[in-house]
């Protein structure tokens, strides 16, 4: 890691528990001044990792998992929606149509990573816990806005696709987003299509400061007070060789080679 430019290495430490410690420990050395602190914490699970552990399928990327965690999730199935394997990529883009089926051998390889990358968020579970504690235990809780994402989802063999983040369907693009703290109604759920380009203006909007550029995305606030609120804007899709729009019922995609997705 860079500390302040200084690389530095920490031989047998987990990432994971590290990247907890070092939040815990900024926490703690912010907290007991009056100014406000913004911290992004960024764990690298679930993300492939090494060393490579006895049982993992050769030839196929997998997360590196915490001892204590080494098959919890061992008997979880794969998930198989409509779209795993899909036996008729006729809508898709050639490049798509050309990907094979997906046989036995793989199907069980994309289980051994799922499983595994389920295994290695135990510890951001364990993370995320830590920070919060250490939250409290500084006083500074109750007064903190907290939001937890990520910033892609994964394929585990939906539309052929054994693995990987690139591309524009709801595997990719579909994101989990908490929210905790002052504002933020407990328990509760909204509906209406968000993005990452409106985490910037909400953690603006919750220090009570103005930008000093202009915002791709809007403050959350509004739609955590009103559900019913609609904003009426498509969100925007960009990946290599592809743009596309998405909103509550269509899906438009155009790519660089001239095919085009609506659905």
């Amino acid at each position: 890691v860079f500390e302040n430019g200084v690389p530095r290495t920490y031989p047998g430490v987990y990432s994971t528990d590290f990247v907890t410690t070092r939040a815990n420990e900024l926490i703690a050395d912010a907290a007991p001044s009056k100014q406000p602190f913004f911290m992004s914490v960024a764990f690298l699970a679930p993300h492939t990792g090494g060393p490579r552990e006895p049982g993992d399928p050769t030839g196929f990327a997998t997360p590196h998992v915490a001892p204590q965690y080494k098959d919890a999730f061992a008997s979880v199935a794969l998930p198989t929606p409509p779209s795993f394997n899909e036996a008729d990529m006729s809508d898709k883009p050639l490049a798509l149509q050309a990907r094979p089926p997906i046989g036995a051998v793989r199907a069980a390889k994309i289980q051994e990573s799922y499983q595994q990358r389920l295994e290695s968020l135990l510890s951001v579970d364990d993370g995320v816990a830590s920070i919060l504690k250490t939250l409290r235990d500084t006083g500074e809780l109750d007064d903190t806005l907290i939001l937890f994402t990520s910033d892609n989802g994964f394929f585990h063999g939906e539309h052929r696709v054994p693995l990987g983040k690139l591309l524009a369907y709801e595997p990719s693009i579909r994101l989990p987003l908490y929210m905790r703290g002052p504002g933020v109604p407990r328990g509760e759920t909204r509906r209406q299509l968000v993005t990452n380009a409106d985490l910037a203006p909400t953690i603006l909007d919750a220090a009570g400061v103005l930008p000093g550029r202009v915002q791709d995305g809007r403050s959350l606030f509004g739609l955590i007070d009103d559900p019913s609120i609609q904003w009426g804007r498509e969100l925007l899709l960009e990946g290599p060789g592809y743009a596309g729009l998405r909103n509550y019922r269509w899906k438009y995609v155009e790519h660089s080679t001239g095919e085009a997705e609506l659905y």
